[in-house]
């Protein structure tokens, strides 16, 4: 005779409960803080006005932060080798053409 779980109320209760456990388990354990630290980067002077900044959570993941960090090296190096080329065209154009603008990604 084989068996059936479906008559046997006590096997199938049993079975929810083990399911069960493991989920309100995890649903209850605290989630870890994140281990990175935010970083913020402004630079203001004559040439540039730069700011860059993320959060902490993206700091923690080794990739993404290398991967920020290069971007915050790269787009500044890149604004300051333009820099000049820049205030020359603007010295060249009349005030009140001139408008201020930023780019955000």
């Amino acid at each position: 005779m084989a068996c059936d779980k479906a008559q046997d109320p006590s096997i199938e209760a049993s079975s929810a409960a083990s399911l069960a456990a493991p989920l309100s388990a995890a649903a209850s354990a605290p989630v870890a803080a994140p281990t990175g630290t935010a970083r913020e980067v402004k630079v203001d002077n004559e040439l540039i006005t730069y700011e860059y900044a993320y959060p902490a959570v993206a700091a923690a993941i080794p990739g993404l932060k290398a991967f920020l960090d290069a971007d915050i090296a790269d787009r500044k190096a890149e604004l300051e080798a333009n820099a000049p080329v820049t205030a020359a065209v603007l010295a060249t154009v009349k005030p009140e053409y001139r408008a201020s603008f930023s780019i955000k990604r």
